[in-house]
């Protein structure tokens, strides 16, 4: 069944709503990475290390991880959010419909620019994310050095958690995937009616 435009307008709605979540998200994370740098600077992460008997340096490394693993799932999720709904309108749209086209020309080659250079703000989202989670690798290194016992055991759970968002990241993969593929049947669409005229 195809849709027209007005029929998918609720979808242009949803995909501006999640693109902006995900704006202020990448805000937000920013605040909250700058208010534990400002905490070290003030000794309030010192004062909260002294009360649970924790160094400053694992505190900062479980806070920040912390930080990290709900930017990361909150992000991937929004960006899944927003590929999903593009990836509804290239099945559902009607031949001709703009927003299919617009979809169509999002993904596929254009002439003059390779894969990468054509996709190179899709890529900038996928290595903030890559490097968010190198962090975190990091961080729970430094972390898990300046600890013993149950903190460990807290960091590693927190590394296990980063699990979530890298899923997710996959799924995002997959389904780029079959968006583009997508675009293909619709190419090989065209091509066989034009054949046919």
């Amino acid at each position: 069944m195809n849709a027209s435009g007005a029929d998918l307008d609720f979808v242009k709605k949803e995909i501006l709503f999640f693109m902006d979540k995900i704006f202020q998200f990448s805000f937000a994370y920013l605040g909250a990475i700058l208010a534990t740098l400002a905490s070290v600077k003030f000794d309030v992460l010192k004062s909260i290390s002294e009360l649970f008997s924790v160094s400053a340096g694992y505190m900062f490394s479980a806070l920040v991880m912390s930080v990290n693993f709900v930017y990361l799932v909150i992000a991937s999720s929004c960006q899944f959010a927003v590929q999903k709904r593009g990836y509804f309108i290239l099945r559902r749209a009607a031949p001709g419909i703009e927003l299919a086209r617009w979809e169509e020309f999002l993904r596929g080659k254009q002439l003059g620019y390779s894969t990468v250079s054509w996709n190179v703000d899709n890529l900038f989202g996928v290595v903030t994310y890559l490097l968010v989670l190198a962090f975190s690798a990091i961080l729970c290194v430094f972390g898990w050095r300046q600890a013993c016992g149950s903190y460990r055991a807290i960091l590693t759970m927190l590394a296990f958690f980063h699990l979530i968002p890298v899923w997710s990241l996959y799924q995002l993969f997959r389904l780029n995937v079959d968006c583009v593929a997508e675009i293909q049947r619709h190419a090989l669409q065209s091509e066989s009616l034009t054949e046919e005229e």
